[in-house]
Order: C-alpha cells, then sequence, then structure tokens
C-alpha cells in the first residue's frame, strides 16, 4: 500500500511541478474557453451549439466561485486540480482491481495529462477524471455506475461513444439487463444535453445537429488527414482559393470551397498517434493475441481497449484540436494494455518516457516549424523501430 502512495504521489507532483508555470500564469481565454467562460457567467444565451450542451464543467466552477467571490479563474483552476486528483486516485484504483504494478502508474506523466491539466478553461480532465471513476465503479457493479452516463453527456456530447461501445461489448456476452440499463443511461443523457442546448444558440451554420457533427468530421478528416483546409460562406477564419456556389442553401451556406493545402498537417496526425502514448500503441500490436485468455473483469478491460482505440483513432476526425482529442484514447493504453501485460521492463518504460517526450523538447529549442516536425517524425519512427527489433522480448 505504501509504495502504491509513493508512486501516486509521485506522480502528482511530477504533473504539477511540469505544468505549474502554465498552470499560474494568467491568460486570456479563446476560442472554445470563451463558450465554457460565458456558460460559467451564466450567459449560455450566447453560447452556440454544440458548446451549449457541455455544461457540467462550468457550472460546477460557477458553483465554486461563490467561494472565491466570483473569481471565475480561481474556480477553474480548482477543478482541475481536484480533477487530476481524482483521475490519479481512479487509475490507481483500477491498477488494484487489475493487478497492475503500482509503478506504470508513471505512465501518466505524459505531455497529454500536462497540456490538459494547466489548460483549465476546457473540460478534457474533468471528463477524464468522470469517467475514470465511472470504469471504477463500473468495474465493480453496473448499476452504481448508472448516474455517470447522464453526467458525463453534459460534460462532452461524445459520450454516445462511450454508450455505444458499452452496447455492443455487453451485446457480446449477453448481458441484455445490463444493456437496457446502459441505454436507459443513455437517453437521460441525450435528454438533458438537449434540454440545456435549447438555452443556447443554434449551431454557426444552421445545420440539424447530426448533420452538423458529419460536416464538422468531414472538415476534420479533410484538414488533419489530407491537409486540405475546406471552406463555406459562414466561415472567416481563411481566404479560399477556390470557390463553388450551391444550387440551393444549406442551411446558412450557399458557397462551399477550399483555402489551402497544408501537407505538413498529415505528418503532425501522424506525429501525435506515434508519441501521445509513447511505444504503448506498438505494444498493443505485440500483445494483442492475449485477448483471448481475458477472463476476469473481460466487460471493463474489452471496454477500455475498444472505446480507448477508437477515440484514438477519431481524435482527428472529430476536432481540429487532434492532440487534445487523440489522448481520449487513455483506457485502452494506460488502461487496457496494462492490464493485459501486468509488469513491463524499465528499459521499455524509459524509452516510452523518451518519446512521449520528444515532441515538446524538440518544439522548445527548435519552435513550431516543418524541420522540428519532421525531426520528431524520424526520431519517433526510429524509437518503434528500436522497440521492434531489440527491445520487444524484454518488455
Amino acid at each position: 500500500m505504501s509504495k502504491t502512495i509513493f508512486y501516486l504521489l509521485l506522480c502528482f507532483f511530477c504533473i504539477l511541478s511540469i505544468s505549474w508555470k502554465n498552470f499560474t500564469q494568467v491568460t486570456k481565454p479563446i476560442e472554445d474557453r470563451l463558450y465554457y467562460l460565458k456558460i460559467a457567467k451564466g450567459e449560455q444565451h450566447e453560447v452556440i451549439s454544440p458548446f451549449s450542451k457541455r455544461v457540467a464543467h462550468p457550472l460546477f466552477a460557477a458553483a465554486f466561485s461563490q467561494i472565491f467571490k466570483g473569481d471565475l479563474r480561481k474556480s477553474f483552476q480548482v477543478i482541475s486540480l481536484l480533477s487530476l486528483i481524482v483521475f490519479l486516485l481512479a487509475i490507481t484504483l483500477l491498477y488494484r482491481r487489475f493487478q497492475i504494478a503500482p509503478p506504470l502508474i508513471l505512465f501518466t506523466v505524459s505531455p497529454y495529462l500536462v497540456q490538459i491539466f494547466y489548460d483549465y478553461y476546457m473540460h478534457d480532465l474533468f471528463y477524464g477524471a468522470l469517467l475514470a471513476l465511472f470504469l471504477v465503479l463500473f468495474s465493480r457493479s453496473i448499476l452504481s455506475s448508472f448516474i455517470f452516463i447522464p453526467l458525463l453527456f453534459i460534460v462532452r456530447e461524445s459520450t454516445l461513444l462511450v454508450s455505444l461501445v458499452l452496447f455492443f461489448v455487453l451485446l457480446r456476452e449477453k448481458k441484455y439487463r445490463d444493456i437496457l440499463i446502459i441505454l436507459g443511461a443513455t437517453a437521460i443523457g441525450i435528454v438533458l444535453s438537449n434540454f440545456f442546448a435549447h438555452a443556447g444558440l443554434p449551431n454557426r451554420y444552421g445545420f440539424s445537429e447530426i448533420f452538423y457533427m458529419g460536416s464538422k468530421i468531414i472538415y476534420n478528416t479533410s484538414l488533419n488527414f489530407f491537409g486540405i483546409e475546406l471552406w463555406n460562406s459562414s466561415m472567416n477564419s481563411c481566404t479560399p482559393k477556390v470557390i463553388f456556389n450551391l444550387p440551393f442553401l444549406v442551411g446558412k451556406i450557399n458557397q462551399i470551397g477550399y483555402c489551402a493545402w497544408h501537407p505538413i498537417n498529415s505528418l503532425i496526425t501522424l506525429v501525435q498517434w506515434l508519441t501521445i502514448f509513447g511505444l504503448l500503441p506498438s505494444l498493443l500490436l505485440k500483445i494483442k493475441s492475449r485477448l483471448s485468455v481475458v477472463d476476469s473483469h473481460k466487460t471493463i478491460i474489452y471496454f477500455c481497449l475498444i472505446y480507448g482505440f477508437l477515440s484514438f483513432v477519431l481524435g482527428p476526425m472529430i476536432g481540429p484540436g487532434g492532440f487534445r482529442l487523440t489522448g481520449y484514447g487513455w483506457p485502452c493504453f494506460w488502461v487496457a494494455i496494462l492490464a493485459l501485460q501486468k509488469t513491463i521492463s524499465w528499459p521499455f518504460f524509459i524509452l516510452n518516457l523518451f518519446l512521449t517526450w520528444v515532441p515538446p523538447l524538440t518544439y522548445y529549442f527548435l519552435g513550431w516549424t516543418h524541420l522540428a516536425i519532421w525531426v520528431v517524425f524520424c526520431i519517433a519512427v526510429i524509437t518503434h523501430l528500436v522497440f521492434w527489433l531489440r527491445v520487444k522480448n524484454e518488455f
């Protein structure tokens, strides 16, 4: 027990010390963060969809602001700090549940967790803490975790992926009673998120919610995978090079086109996949055969594996912040893989730690340049090759 507490505290203080400068720096919230700040201020009528659905995190901040006499910045910071503590505690409980060696929690000392900790206006760490708690409760009893699904829906609408994966995992195991519980919780979550959305504004394009999500996936897939920046007449983020007139109005859009081709974006996406969880994606390929022998806790391990992997792959398709969204794959890499592997050698851990920190260190010294991105890509490829050729039998 003392060993577990030691590694938990070590992990916490490492993340806190690395991110402290950014965490305490006063910055003006921009882009999505402005919408969450408006919700916390009670100005939801000025917030567009889908941001108007994501009320849980800013409403918690509004509640905490009563303690700090209206200082919302401090409220968001406290929530981020509490979320980090809850997240690490929940991960520790999962490790004890699955008999994962306590030192492996040090895998979470990564640029991803550092970033979502100090970016406190965003809900990513708050969502991660709730999801980790959900996994702890779900590993014991599905009924006790029922309340978390509606709550997760009003933090982020992509919780639908959580429900879908749970549905198919439970269907595979013929747990029909549990499926009904999940469907009920999902229905409540969708109703709640739509209820809060009515207090805000429609999305900026005048689309239906389903059409908006589809167009968002097309835009981000085009940008992050192919480097093509699409444009429509309701956007002012870039100057289009080619414009096509639509024969009829689609929402508020009467023209579409594209602004530019950024081939470096494809490389950035590859770099994110190769580095955000270090060598763990390669380890997944190595140990995939062990899935057939999963017995105890197989439902939760299968869920973490499938949900995490889908989040990892789909992250660049869901939003322009590919790094942040790709990191939602942590249940696969920080829980499921380690539950299957149980122990990791120190050479593997050190190589993994090196790889995860190569991008921020390279960008710090070389700047956010094409050269730096290529350097990171080459180092990442070489590191994965070293694992496959030299270290794979020693992990």
